[in-house]
Order: C-alpha cells, then structure tokens, then sequence
C-alpha cells in the first residue's frame, strides 16, 4: 500500500502536534512536580480546553452531521473512562518505579490492541511488510523508553500486572475511537461531536476525581495544585497550549480513522510520534540519547516507513 498524500499528511501533522503536546506536558511537569493533584489539575484544565474548542468546532461546522447521538456518547464517556483510569495507574506506577515501564506498554498497546482489531474484525488486509513494521516499531519503543542500565529485578508482579492492564486500556481506547469512525448500522454525532462528546466526558470525570482529592488532601494543597496566588497563569497557559496541540491532534487521528485502515494509521502515528519526541527533547530539553535509543529511533524510522 502505498500512502496517499491526504493520509501522509494527517499522519504527520498528528505526530508534530501529539510532540508539542508532550512538551507542553514536560514543561508542566518541571514545575508543578508529576503529584496526582498535579496531574489531575493539568487534566482537567486542559479538558475545560478542549471542550470549548470542539464545541466552537461543532459551532461553526457544516458538515451536516448530528450534533449528539447516544452510540457517539457511549463510546466518547467509555473511552475517557479508560483514559482516566490508565493515568492513574501512571501515577501508580511513578510511585513504584515504572514509570518507563508504562510509557512503553502505554505506546506499544495504542498500536497493537487495534492493529489486531483492524485485521480481526474490519477485515483490512495483513501484509508482511505492515507486521515487521509492527514488530520494528514495538522494539524501537522499547529501546527508547527503558533503561537497561538499571536493575529491573526489584519491580514486584503488581507492577507487571498494572503496566498489562495499561495496554490493553490504552489499546480499547484507540479501538473505541476507530469504530466511531467506521461505525454504519447506529446513527453518530460526527467526527467533531466525538471530540466534542469526548472532552466534556473526560472534564466529567476527572471533575469528580479533583472532588475526591480535595476531600483527601484538602482544599488548600489542591489549590496549591491549581496555583492560585503563585504560579496560576504559568498552569493556565502551559495547560492550554498543551490542549490545543493534544486536541488538534486526535482530531486528525479520527479524521485519519475514517480514511486510513487501523493497521496503518495506529502504528504509524505511533513510530512519527516516537521520532518527533525525541526530536523534541533534544531541541528543548537538550536530552542526551543513549546509543540504544539511536538505534531505536532507526527502527521507528523503518518501521513507520513500511507503512507508506
């Protein structure tokens, strides 16, 4: 298959977009510290974000499509529910020291779980070049992410376990997200009333888990969190931008679901997003790569490219 340059476009405006994002993140994350109350402070300013930009979308959009339907909410609130609950596990496994770990299997499943789904359920054709593509970029992730350098021996069965359990959510999250996109026989919102529907699910949630946090740590660190009367604009700026970027993004990765099979669109977003990081940290964040993780950028190069 040979990639048309609709397609290639989306693929790569995505993964420039998902880098900014994780930039944005990063930034975050430097000054507020990678807390749970950090954490769920910044996703829930960037969800406020990213519904008034898709709802402002769905505004001014005249692509005649619905504005709500009860399949497109279904699967909007389902998919931010497995959202929220694989970035707590995030936290988890910071905690526990595996947090590389999840990264890795965070990526890896994004890929995987839906490339399986587009061979298995949406009959999309299984070459042998798109599965070394597969394999090369799993192992690029890998050799990017871990640090084999450290000692992994003293990480318990639990975390294992918690970085299976991130797999197989982030990869029904994506799953979820492509069958919006092909879905036939039930009525849906539309490409920008997913997004929509999406982002307000995801502020709903994480609503009630800021609720739940106050009531654990109180209310002045969760304002301390919020950076009220010290650092509010910096988390207010940082957050928007990190949610514009992040939004724009998995607008076109739904506009690439509709016309790009699974088993092209998600590994190769997955390989360009892996390159456009690290580009990024090493233009910003002056980040040293390890020749391992060289090497695993050449991978990703590969692998991404026997998707085109």
């Amino acid at each position: 298959m040979i990639l048309n340059p609709n397609g290639a476009f989306l693929i790569a405006a995505a993964d420039v977009l998902l880098a900014a994002s994780f930039v944005f993140q990063k930034l975050y994350g430097r000054k507020k510290g990678n807390t749970i109350l950090a954490g769920t402070v910044f996703l829930l300013i960037t969800g406020i974000v990213k519904t008034a930009f898709f709802a402002l979308l769905c505004l001014f959009a005249k692509d005649g499509s619905a504005f709500f339907a009860p399949f497109t909410l279904a699967l909007a609130a389902g998919k931010e529910l497995l959202c929220l609950i694989y970035t707590l596990i995030g936290f988890l496994l910071l905690a526990k020291g595996g947090m590389t770990l999840y990264t890795l299997f965070l990526m890896t499943g994004g890929m995987t779980l839906p490339y399986l789904y587009g061979v298995l359920f949406l009959h999309e054709e299984l070459t042998v070049l798109r599965s070394v593509g597969l394999v090369l970029i799993i192992l690029s992730t890998a050799l990017y992410n871990l640090d084999f350098g450290k000692d992994r021996s003293r990480l318990s069965a639990r975390v294992w376990l918690l970085c299976g359990a991130v797999f197989v959510l982030n990869g029904f999250v994506s799953i979820l997200s492509k069958m919006h996109q092909v879905e036939t026989a039930f009525p849906t919102a539309g490409t920008f009333g997913f997004a929509f529907w999406s982002a307000l699910s995801g502020v709903f949630f994480t609503f009630f888990l800021c609720a739940a946090l106050q009531r654990k740590y109180g209310k002045a660190e969760l304002s301390k969190a919020f950076g009220i009367k010290t650092d509010m604009r910096f988390v207010l700026i940082v957050s928007a931008f990190a949610a514009c970027a992040g939004g724009f993004s998995y607008l076109l990765q739904l506009f690439g679901a509709e016309l790009l099979p699974a088993t092209v669109l998600y590994p190769a977003v997955t390989g360009g997003s892996i390159l456009c990081s690290a580009l990024a940290d090493k233009l910003i964040f002056r980040t040293r790569l390890a020749p391992l993780q060289w090497f695993g950028l050449l991978l990703a190069v590969a692998g991404t490219c026997l998707f085109l």
